[in-house]
Formats: structure tokens, C-alpha cells, sequence
């Protein structure tokens, strides 16, 4: 299995714990793929890790500093892509109700 195939692994299996209230769970693989994300191709990936740790850091009360920042990268990574309108709206609005 290639890195990116894991780390979408990863991010899908992160987005599933954040939205059942489980973020705490997801937090170990989200930083552990992180930081191997020099054997990712795919920055939209990236960006896509990174947000999700930002809302699993927030929703755990850990780190809130971090996870602003965390979001703030995401963000600037999906603006380089304007086909990812649902992404960058989804991040602007994260950001802004924080």
C-alpha cells in the first residue's frame, strides 16, 4: 500500500471518529501521518490531515493555538486549488466561528 493510499485511509477513517464524537481517537493517526507527510504526493491530501486534526484538536479542547494554525495552512493549500470551493468554504467557515 503507497502512502498516499494510507494517509486517505487515515483521513476518511479521522473524518468518521470527528463527526461521531470520537475525536480524541483519531488524533494519534492524524499526527502520526503528519508526520510522514514528506512520502505524500498529494498536498490537497495534506491539507485534508491538517484540517482534520484542527477540528480533532478543537473538539478535544487540546491545543486550540495549534489547531487555528493547523486549519489556517489547510486553507491556504485548498485556495491554490479553485476547484475545492466545498473545502475552502467548509475551512473559512471553521475558521471564522472560532
Amino acid at each position: 500500500i503507497s502512502p498516499n493510499d494510507h494517509a486517505i485511509g487515515v483521513e476518511h477513517l479521522a473524518a468518521a471518529l470527528i463527526a461521531n464524537g470520537a475525536a480524541d481517537e483519531a488524533i494519534p493517526a492524524l499526527e502520526q501521518t503528519l508526520a510522514k507527510a514528506g512520502e505524500l504526493t498529494d498536498p490537497d491530501l495534506i491539507a485534508d490531515l491538517k484540517f482534520d486534526l484542527a477540528k480533532a484538536l478543537w473538539s478535544t479542547g487540546r491545543d486550540k493555538a495549534r489547531a487555528k494554525q493547523l486549519a489556517r495552512a489547510a486553507l491556504a493549500t485548498y485556495r491554490k486549488t479553485p476547484e475545492l470551493v466545498d473545502e475552502i468554504a467548509e475551512a473559512v467557515g471553521w475558521l471564522r466561528s472560532r
